[in-house]
């Protein structure tokens, strides 16, 4: 055998083998940046699905509650297991809805405004608030639905509610309605023009 043909032979060898090995060291180098690239989009893709979760279980969230004031206020408008007559609020309808853990009350007003809010502030101020903490161990929930008024007291015993709701009604009737006049006049009395 001849030494060029030898010396050929491993010069084609050899380049064969430098070709392999930048081939392999290229694609290497071109899968792992295509690896990464696709990691990349993967966890951009995952972030704004999470994105996307969190929306729509807030968007649900705030459907349920809707739905819930929503059957909430039509269940007053159909109901008034009893009417009373209160000076400053007219007939007034109020209906109980026991539950297994609590009693839910819906009090309807022919006349006159009342708000959640003001309640909750004016009866902070007066007995109302030591009132329910002496009955139920801690304030009774009120909510505005309208012009109604949903009240979720924390017991399920019949006699500790109505009297809680008798002693709420004259409350609201006397001093809610009072300290809301005086309230309002406060606010109003000093508009100059």
């Amino acid at each position: 055998m001849d030494i060029n043909i030898i010396g050929i032979c491993v010069t084609i060898f050899l380049s064969v083998l430098s070709l392999a090995l930048a081939v392999f060291f290229g694609l290497q180098g071109f899968t792992s940046s295509v690896v990464k690239k696709i990691d990349e989009i993967k966890q951009d893709i995952i972030t704004e699905l999470v994105g996307i979760k969190g929306s729509i279980t807030g968007i649900s969230t705030r459907a349920d509650d809707i739905l819930l004031l929503a059957t909430a206020f039509m269940k007053v408008q159909t109901t008034g297991t009893i009417t009373v007559e209160l000076e400053h609020f007219g007939k007034t309808k109020v209906s109980a809805e026991p539950t297994p853990s609590e009693t839910v009350y819906f009090v309807q007003p022919e006349k006159g405004k009342l708000n959640s809010s003001i309640i909750s502030k004016i009866g902070k101020q007066t007995e109302l608030s030591p009132f329910e903490i002496q009955k139920f161990g801690r304030e009774t929930a009120i909510l505005t639905i309208g012009n109604t008024l949903r009240i979720v007291c924390p017991s399920t015993d019949a006699k500790i509610c109505t009297e809680y709701m008798s002693f709420f009604l004259k409350w609201l009737d006397t001093k809610y309605a009072d300290a809301l006049q005086k309230e309002m006049e406060e606010f109003e009395r000093d508009i100059k023009v």
